[in-house]
């Protein structure tokens, strides 16, 4: 009997060892694997038997192969996350109207500078047609320049909106796909652990709370619950899709519009404020400008005498509709005197000065344009670094949860070789068992024969 129970006692401990042996295989396979989880193989002692000696053990079994997933670590790792996905969306959005507005290369600024300068020419040769051909092509050069930024801008949050639409489109994919993962856990548990497709299911649960900052509930039969404000987005099989417009506008079905986080959140957030506030700066800078101009030009007057209309049309405060309004040099007012000669270019000089003297909109227009411009940079840039130090701290938590289920190669060569010697002597116990019967089953009791 003893030797009978110890084979197999012997044979539990090749077959643990063989199942560590595959397991850490597994793992050293997997140590590049997107979401891979480090797994374990759980081994318990196994029942001792009761013999006239004593209770005399037999050996061990496997109780299950485990994921090292710590609950707490994802959860934190999930929140920074998607913290990181909403300031690095909103930073990107934000840089691409910095290059819209296109400072400091090719800018208004330029633009306006060769206004003054053609003006500044212009005032000290106010009879040139060339002088006032020039005037009028810098003029519009920089009408277009503010045109382009405003329909650049446009362009910026069409795009944003079609993202939008598009990534929540996936986002409600990968929910259903939750829910089917759902569905197939809970099948596959009665015969243990479904490894791959909570490594599976974790990855897609990343992927949707970097988007939109949902959060995570483990419900007890082992499925889980995606929640937004308190609101399921996922429940076992149960899915609630997400609407969004081009306006920024993501609309659940059970309580109508919400505000997302994750890179949903900062494209909403971009296209409530961020360009909205943009546009908004825009508009009155360009309405200013043109007041300021339309004002001191008509306060000069053409050489026949007539007072200066307007340089510049701007419909409903907009920028997308800056236009120059003169397209003949004689319609420019370059006189200050409606009575001077040819060669008084003081209303020329006066809308040169625009430059450095305060218009009539109460504001130095290249002050307007500093401000403009330095509200933009701060705004990039705070977006930016707000969103690098958001991705650092989200790498440390992502750091912190790698390092508990992620595959340590050091760890699993320490595991191979423990695995490796269990099987050896494992199946030594069992060959010095096999030798041992072999002799007392073939050999014992042959003397007379």
């Amino acid at each position: 009997m003893s030797s009978f129970l110890g084979i197999h006692t012997a044979y539990s401990g090749i077959r643990a060892a063989q199942a560590g042996l595959e397991t850490t295989s597994n793992n050293i396979a997997n140590v590049s694997t997107r979401g891979y989880t480090r797994q374990r193989v759980e081994l318990v002692t196994s029942h001792a038997t009761l013999t006239a000696a004593g209770y005399i053990g037999e050996g061990v079994d496997i109780e299950a192969i485990n994921r090292l997933r710590d609950g707490f670590l994802d959860e934190r790792a999930r929140t920074e996350l998607g913290r990181s996905g909403r300031l690095s969306r909103l930073a990107d959005m934000l840089g691409r109207t910095e290059g819209v507005f296109g400072e400091l290369q090719f800018g208004v600024s330029n633009d306006l500078d060769d206004v003054f300068a053609a003006l500044e020419d212009l005032a000290n040769n106010p009879d040139s047609a060339g002088a006032r051909q020039v005037v009028i092509s810098r003029l519009d050069g920089l009408a277009t320049r503010i045109r382009s930024i405003a329909t650049g801008y446009e362009a910026i949050a069409a795009n944003a909106g079609n993202d939008l639409i598009g990534e929540t489109r996936e986002v409600n994919q990968l929910l259903h796909r939750v829910a089917e993962l759902n569905t197939a856990i809970l099948g596959a548990r009665p015969g243990g652990q479904p490894n791959d497709l909570l490594d599976e299911r974790d990855r897609v649960i990343d992927d949707i709370v970097e988007r939109t900052g949902a959060r995570v509930l483990h419900n007890e039969d082992g499925s889980v619950r995606l929640t937004l404000d308190g609101e399921q987005l996922v429940d076992r099989a149960l899915v609630n899709e997400l609407t969004a417009s081009a306006d920024g506008t993501i609309t659940h079905p059970a309580v109508g519009a919400v505000t997302l986080g994750g890179t949903l959140g900062g494209i909403q957030e971009f296209l409530a404020s961020g360009i909205a506030s943009l546009q908004a700066e825009l508009d009155t800078f360009a309405t200013d400008l043109a007041t300021s101009f339309n004002d001191q030009h008509a306060a000069g007057f053409t050489d026949s005498g007539a007072a200066g209309g307007p340089l510049f049309t701007i419909a409903l405060g907009t920028a997308r509709t800056f236009q120059v309004a003169v397209s003949s040099p004689d319609e420019l007012a370059v006189h200050g005197d409606a009575a001077a000669a040819r060669f008084d270019g003081d209303n020329a000089q006066a809308l040169a000065d625009l430059r450095n003297v305060a218009g009539s909109s109460g504001s130095v227009i290249t002050e307007d344009l500093q401000a403009l411009v330095s509200s933009l940079g701060a705004s990039v840039g705070g977006a930016q670094t707000a969103a690098n130090h958001q991705a650092q701290v989200a790498g440390a938590a992502e750091a912190a949860r790698m390092s508990e289920h992620g595959v340590n190669l050091d760890e699993e060569f320490v595991s191979l070789i423990a695995f490796q010697r269990q099987l050896e002597a494992a199946s030594r116990v069992m060959t010095s068992i096999d030798q041992a019967l072999d002799v007392l089953i073939n050999r014992t009791g042959v003397v007379g024969r």
